[in-house]
């Protein structure tokens, strides 16, 4: 499965988070059940329900395949830059 980009399924990028995250489990290509803790920011801390890998479609039409945790409670979708940046992705980005 390809995710695909709307307000509702798009990633939020976040430089300090230690993993990729969602918290839709039907987008898995493989998946391995298994209970986790992380920490987010405010000391707010999330079950990790399991983890596996899933399909993202980046804006210039790649598929990138991604190991993700799957954390049902959280409320946004993240990519961790320091994730992209130790396999070799880099993002480059101009604005506010």
């Amino acid at each position: 499965m390809v995710c695909r980009s709307s307000s509702t399924d798009a990633y939020v990028l976040d430089s300090g988070a230690s993993y990729h995250m969602t918290y839709y489990c039907d987008w898995f290509d493989s998946f391995k059940e298994w209970d986790g803790i992380v920490k987010m920011g405010a000391d707010w801390v999330r079950n990790i329900k399991g983890s596996g890998t899933m399909q993202i479609k980046m804006h210039d039409g790649m598929v990138k395949n991604l190991d993700c945790r799957y954390i049902s409670k959280l409320r946004k979708n993240i990519i961790s830059f320091g994730i992209l940046a130790k396999n070799g992705i880099r993002y480059a980005g101009k604005g506010d």
